[in-house]
């Protein structure tokens, strides 16, 4: 399920449910731009249906980045508007592809079942006049932002997440990509100086939550190399170290998702694995 904001006249965000993925529909003189379209499944039905009661053509299908819940309804809106063209990133291929190899439950994507991009793009592609499309890296290395400057608004893919419409505390997750590229997209993100970011998953938010997610970033890094420094034993989701728990990595953590607690475990895995000298978890 999904619940739908009219941020504008232009602009209808599909908000998913419970820390679920969000899709975005842009309105655009006689045509339409999708970015990005749920898991496969009910809300990826849903949007189509969502599409089709615009009453314009689609044009353009954009992807933030290519893991499954952010592709599902990929075939199903090329299935109801043919002319339509899916744009992805020159990597996209690499992080579904990672992602099919690391999920080993029901939720395992299979990569041929996704129809191929038509429009593969670098670093910086402008969709159309005022609707531009940035790889930044960080949560992966295709994630994409859009940025719609007359709007001052970023389309800011996984590579910023919030809570949900209840608030709370959100992190940064970094586990499919690099700690370090993602600060640098927080801050060309905070650089476009954007007045509304509509991240991935989570409740539109303004721009300070780029300031709580370099802090966190900067404090897990920090906390980390002082742990390695100190000791070589790898760590232990069952027993953190102090400085290593998200409650002293953070200014507050009252109401923090569960699933956010997770991601911070993960995010400590994937320090790891940059991590030779210890072992992974």
């Amino acid at each position: 399920m999904f619940n739908t904001v009219e941020l504008d006249n232009d602009i209808t965000v599909l908000l998913g449910d419970d820390q679920q993925s969000n899709s975005i529909i842009l309105s655009q003189e006689e045509s339409l731009i999708v970015v990005d379209t749920f898991s496969a499944g009910n809300d990826a039905e849903r949007l189509g249906e969502v599409v089709c009661c615009q009453g314009a053509p689609l044009r353009y299908i954009v992807n933030t980045h290519w893991h499954s819940d952010h592709i599902g309804g990929n075939g199903g809106l090329r299935s109801m508007f043919p002319e339509s063209s899916i744009i992805a990133h020159e990597s996209y291929r690499d992080t579904i592809t990672t992602e099919e190899g690391l999920i080993t439950n029901h939720d395992k994507p299979n990569p041929a079942s996704y129809p191929n991009p038509q429009i593969i793009v670098g670093e910086h592609y402008e969709i159309i006049p005022d609707i531009l499309m940035t790889n930044v890296g960080g949560h992966t290395r295709d994630s994409c932002i859009v940025h719609i400057p007359s709007k001052s608004l970023v389309l800011c893919g996984d590579v910023v997440l919030s809570a949900g419409v209840m608030g709370g505390v959100s992190i940064p997750y970094f586990y499919w990509g690099n700690p370090h590229e993602l600060l640098k997209a927080l801050a060309r993100i905070r650089g476009l100086n954007p007045r509304i970011l509509i991240p991935g998953h989570g409740w539109i938010v303004k721009p300070d939550i780029l300031d709580s997610h370099i802090l966190y970033l900067k404090k897990l890094l920090g906390a980390y190399a002082e742990y390695c420094g100190s000791s070589k034993d790898a760590i232990s989701e069952d027993a953190l170290p102090e400085n290593l728990e998200l409650e002293n990595l953070m200014d507050c953590t009252k109401g923090v998702h569960w699933t956010f607690r997770k991601m911070h475990i993960y995010n400590l895995h994937r320090l790891q694995q940059l991590s030779k000298p210890l072992k992974p978890m």
